[in-house]
């Protein structure tokens, strides 16, 4: 079932995605400098706080850098649509590079997964996951298969069994993580490489692909403020469909 879930986030956030607009609407073009904390507080009748924490948050993302006794400005990769080496929300993601975002959950079940999922999310043998298994689309086109492994100790306390294995209980899914949870992600671990679709036959229906399409597959391990695995995911994204953007930094010598 495709769902298209609302779910309230924080002002931090909601002056973050408002900022990013204007960012890639070229109101604030890479080399711009921001307004002020203050100025932006007032314009959105918030503390400056608030300001400060969805400074933070695009600092982190490196959408905007931050000069000591100048000012905030925007990044010059600021506008890469699909930065390979930043984790964002893939409904997002898609809708950044124009096209509609939707979803469509194949299924999801609380179960306790097989020896390596355990070892990843290092869980003893009898604690159980959220499996979820969602299929991205853009324009209606499947372009994204996630698969994500949740331990069940992240949202047992947070929400039930029946609201968790609703279609879209998960998405957008950071938002899930910290608005629901209570759980901030902090960063992912990530191995990249290149498949075949004779490798992933559990993919081939639901992404509609033949037997030529090379598959981008990120294997990733998702750890919370406390260094905690709380989230592995398994992303398929086909080379007929995705490309990714890498800033490389220079290490000083």
């Amino acid at each position: 079932m495709t769902s298209t879930p609302i779910r309230k986030t924080s002002l931090a956030s909601q002056v973050e995605h408002i900022l990013i607009d204007r960012i890639k609407a070229d109101t604030y073009p890479p080399g711009s400098k921001l307004p002020t904390e203050e100025m932006l507080a007032e314009e959105f009748d918030v503390s400056r706080a608030t300001i400060r924490a969805a400074f933070n948050a695009m600092t982190a993302s490196q959408i905007i850098v931050r000069r000591h006794g100048i000012g905030t400005f925007v990044s010059q990769a600021a506008l890469l649509s699909n930065p390979l080496d930043q984790s964002i929300d893939f409904l997002e993601l898609i809708s950044a590079n124009g096209f509609s975002a939707g979803f469509n959950e194949l299924f999801s079940r609380i179960v306790i997964p097989g020896e390596e999922v355990l070892h990843k999310l290092d869980l003893e043998d009898d604690r159980q996951v959220l499996e979820v298994h969602k299929v991205f689309t853009a324009d209606g086109e499947p372009v994204i298969y996630s698969l994500n492994y949740i331990p069940e100790w992240v949202f047992k306390d947070s929400i039930t069994a029946t609201q968790v294995l609703s279609p879209g209980a998960t998405e957008p899914f950071f938002s899930f993580f910290r608005d629901i949870c209570r759980c901030e992600l902090k960063y992912y671990l990530s191995d990249v490489y290149v498949g075949m679709p004779g490798d992933y036959p559990l993919i081939v229906d639901p992404m509609r692909l033949d037997s030529q399409t090379p598959i981008l597959v990120i294997d990733e391990i998702g750890y919370d403020l406390q260094d905690r695995p709380v989230n592995y995911a398994i992303e398929y994204l086909p080379g007929n469909h995705m490309q990714f953007s890498l800033v490389r930094k220079c290490l000083q010598r």
